[in-house]
């Protein structure tokens, strides 16, 4: 029963990282695909100097968790190059 429990919690927790993770790059690929919300982004890197003040307004606007603003930011970066 308990090695029954372990498989099934393996399992959904599995399934919950594939899943959300799937969407945390659908979210990441939809918000990169619109220009006004990239130059909104721009701005708001422009206005402030400290990365975490940064950080949280992307979370607080756009709904983003931590990585997922990380990683906005440097695909922004990027298509600058």
């Amino acid at each position: 029963m308990f090695w029954l429990l372990l498989v099934l919690i393996i399992i959904v927790n599995l399934y919950l990282y594939f899943h959300y993770s799937k969407r945390s790059k659908q979210k990441i690929q939809s918000i990169l695909d619109t220009p006004e919300i990239v130059s909104e982004i721009k701005e708001i890197v422009r206005n402030h100097n400290d990365s975490k003040i940064v950080l949280k307004l992307m979370r607080d606007k756009y709904f983003l968790n931590t990585k997922e603003a990380i990683l906005v930011l440097k695909r922004i970066k990027e298509e600058k190059k």
